[in-house]
């Protein structure tokens, strides 16, 4: 029952998800506004093929010779919407994409957009669709190979996850709620059910799960005291400044910073509680002997190579995402000391030292609780023996 219970939901995430994508790729605003007047019409997107490359690109601005648009003159074939089969023309810019001159038979995606009586073509992108989902189906796979019914569950609370994040985290914060309320929210939520459904239904995972809501708690003040003592707003990226006018000001980007950094780190706990409990309990059904102390020395052994490892793995990954900052920082003449005070590499730092110091203080405060509780009741969590270490 619990299987059809758990697949069930799975599928009604998926159709709620799919469904809210597909209604919202294709309008981008109202046709009319609350007095009445007739808008233009919303903007489209289709996806399409490139038929016939009319123009290479280096065509000139004749009201400025100087200036290089780099335009590409298309006609695509449109594989969507009501005039799907029609052939249009469109324009692809080929310096603001940043990109390779488009080619016959690429499937590209393009824009409609309004302009009085007229409509007007242009491509936005490559249509990377299909690739992407090759991808994830590899990725399925190794998954469903390597941990069979495990590998279900993992995918079902990444599931569950996704739907959390853009079905309640993403739409309430651009209310203009609290960010940092809803992603604490959205934070329990996924940490209570997708542990569930990645590692099952037993008492060792619910030790877990009360040790990742504790923790959270706990990141929610590190969080708060990190971003507010080194006096950061949000405003350290492009991408916060775009969210804040494209919204006349209703997010909180401090907010966001907060909140964000809160959802990186649940990533890690996870992991953290999860194994952490597990090593608690392997230690007693070896030795149902073993007072709250020995416990609590032996899990500890294994939580300090796991903090080893995963520290570097959180470190490395956020360098790796924000590379391109470094050298842009590295290229430029300002001192070192100089550069790492900027809001922009200050809030990346954050990110680092507070998920490292959530996932640090995790450790001895899960071995802690789980060596407590499984010591008052004075045997093992599991009915049978769970060999492994859960992931």
């Amino acid at each position: 029952m619990k299987k059809i219970i758990i697949f069930a939901f799975f599928a009604l995430s998926l159709f709620f998800s799919v469904s809210a994508q597909a209604a919202s790729s294709t309008t981008t605003s109202s046709n009319n506004d609350n007095t009445g007047q007739i808008q233009t019409p919303p903007t489209k997107f289709y996806q399409a093929t490139v038929y016939q490359v009319t123009s290479p690109g280096e065509n000139q601005d004749l009201n400025n010779p100087s200036v290089d648009q780099n335009l590409q003159i298309l006609k695509i074939k449109l594989s969507q919407g009501p005039e799907q089969g029609q052939i249009k023309e469109a324009v692809y810019d080929l310096k603001a994409n940043n990109n390779e001159a488009l080619k016959v038979g690429e499937k590209v995606y393009v824009m409609e957009m309004f302009s009085g009586d007229s409509v007007d073509y242009r491509v936005t992108d490559r249509n990377r669709l299909d690739p992407i989902l090759w991808l994830v189906i590899i990725f399925v796979v190794l998954i469903l190979a390597a941990a069979r019914f495990k590998g279900v569950g993992s995918l079902l609370g990444l599931a569950f996850s996704f739907v959390v994040i853009m079905k309640l985290i993403v739409p309430w914060i651009m209310t203009g709620a609290n960010p940092v309320l809803v992603c604490a929210v959205g934070a329990l939520l996924i940490a209570t059910i997708s542990i569930y459904l990645a590692h099952g239904f037993n008492l060792r995972i619910t030790v877990a799960v009360g040790s990742t809501i504790f923790i959270i708690v706990l990141a929610v003040l590190i969080d708060y005291l990190v971003v507010n003592g080194l006096h950061l707003y949000g405003t350290g990226s492009e991408e916060a400044m775009f969210v804040l006018l494209d919204n006349n000001g209703l997010i909180n980007l401090r907010g966001l910073l907060l909140g964000g950094i809160l959802i990186g780190a649940l990533g890690i706990l996870d992991d953290i509680t999860t194994a952490q409990v597990a090593v608690v309990d392997e230690l007693k059904q070896a030795n149902n002997q073993l007072s709250f102390k020995d416990l609590y020395n032996g899990a500890m052994s294994v939580g300090k190579e796991h903090i080893s490892s995963l520290i570097n793995t959180l470190v490395l990954a956020y360098v790796g995402a924000s590379f391109p900052l470094v050298l842009v920082f590295w290229q430029s003449n300002q001192p070192f000391l100089f550069t790492i005070n900027t809001a922009f590499v200050a809030e990346e730092i954050a990110r680092t030292l507070i998920g490292s110091i959530v996932l640090i203080i995790a450790v001895p405060i899960t071995t802690i609780i789980a060596a407590y509780l499984i010591t008052r009741r004075g045997r093992c969590f599991s009915s049978k023996a769970e060999h492994g270490h859960h992931h």
